[in-house]
């Protein structure tokens, strides 16, 4: 290996015979637990990015891939039936709150007809007292009174059990809309399981994590690897640089040919 400064009468000769070349070796590890089913390669072979180098039994992976795509799949319809459970607790809350508002309104009505009956059991009262009026009229107005008043008892009992029952489904819709949003939320925890799991199905197919050659097999068919096992290297041949050792010697410019 030789440089000059042309700009100068130096040149600077780095001789050496003691050079090599270098690549970065990237061990190629396993992401899953399992049997090695199969192995595509031997030590040394030429590999491509994205190639095929082992196989791992994937028997389990898929049980559990299948079993979180099932959960998935309950988990969706829970959140279909609590929805429209939830719809239905509103649609009869509105319809309670309804009869509620009857309720108030009719026992306004009938405190008005109490109100106005007491005013003229009162009125009848004192003139049956001064002989205006008859015993008659005097029983008729007693009889309205007592009307009105079980009338108003009536309708305040009713308005106050419908006011009850409406605070009560209105407590089970939101209930229902709180379980509405578990559903949801075991919905994306579901879909989380399933992406890992399927993950771990695609990570059962070990590939080549660059251009190069493989070497160092470390695993063979039937053998039981665990999460993280080594089971071989690859030499990036994309990457290389020579390694040397170099010794210089300083020469007068007119020494060069």
């Amino acid at each position: 290996i030789k440089e000059c400064d042309w700009s100068s009468d130096v040149c600077s000769s780095d001789l050496t015979d003691n050079a090599q070349l270098d690549a970065d070796i990237i061990p190629v590890k396993s992401s899953v637990t399992g049997y090695v089913k199969e192995i595509r390669f031997a030590d040394n072979d030429t590999i491509r990015k994205g190639d095929t180098l082992i196989i791992i039994d994937d028997t389990d992976l898929r049980a559990k891939f299948a079993q979180a795509n099932a959960a998935l799949e309950n988990a969706r319809a829970n959140v279909l039936a609590a929805t429209n459970n939830s719809s239905a607790a509103n649609s009869n809350a509105s319809a309670i709150n309804f009869n509620s508002s009857s309720s108030e309104e009719l026992t306004h009505s009938a405190k008005a007809r109490l109100t106005k009956a007491q005013s003229d059991f009162k009125r009848i009262e004192n003139m049956f007292q001064s002989k205006a009026a008859t015993q008659a009229q005097f029983d008729a107005a007693k009889a309205e009174l007592d009307v009105a008043e079980a009338q108003y008892e009536s309708a305040l009992k009713q308005y106050q059990s419908s006011k009850e029952q409406s605070l009560g489904v209105r407590s089970q819709a939101e209930a229902q809309r709180a379980q509405v949003t578990l559903a949801e939320a075991i919905v994306k925890q579901r879909e989380a399981e399933l992406a890992l799991a399927q993950t771990q199905l695609d990570n059962a197919v070990i590939k080549a994590p660059c251009n190069g050659t493989v070497s160092r097999r470390s695993v063979a068919v039937g053998q039981y690897i665990t999460m993280a096992q080594p089971v071989c290297s690859a030499v990036d041949m994309e990457h290389m640089w020579v390694t040397a050792d170099r010794k210089s010697t300083r020469l007068n410019s007119s020494h060069i040919p």
